[in-house]
């Protein structure tokens, strides 16, 4: 086989490879659509999120009636699985969460954890069964 064409082949081998790995004009779409406002129940309380999204990163608001009635920021990202994972500091307490979104779009179901190892009394608390449901705008609502 003359070397011009095996060079050739080569050269163009590369050139297919290197554009197949090309992710330069992948999509910048965010894994999950979280933007919003959502109601829900934690610890057996009327719990609110109210969040904002920039590509994967998140950031809003927890509210939790009886525990931080007027919210707390909250900080988070969706990671490369699509779970929603967050993160609030209350005091000396640090709240995480995990969620997934539905299928749908309008659930995240989940577990928040509680650890407080700096507390005067430590506290540690797990909520395994947590979901919120996005709150819909009525104009999005079906009108019976």
């Amino acid at each position: 086989m003359p070397r011009t064409f095996t060079y050739t082949l080569l050269s163009l081998t590369l050139v297919l490879f290197l554009a197949a790995c090309d992710t330069s004009g992948a999509n910048d779409e965010p894994t999950a659509a979280l933007e919003g406002e959502w109601s829900g129940v934690s610890f057996r309380l009327s719990s609110f999120l109210d969040l904002k999204q920039q590509g994967d990163a998140i950031a809003g608001t927890l509210r939790i009636a009886g525990v931080f009635p007027n919210g707390r920021p909250l900080d988070g990202e969706i990671d490369d699985f699509g779970r929603f994972r967050w993160t609030v500091l209350n005091g000396c307490e640090t709240w995480t969460g995990t969620f997934l979104l539905d299928d749908e779009g309008n659930m995240l179901e989940g577990t928040i954890n509680v650890e407080g190892d700096n507390c005067a009394r430590p506290t540690s608390a797990v909520d395994p069964t947590v979901s919120f449901t996005r709150n819909l705008p009525a104009e999005t609502l079906p009108v019976e």
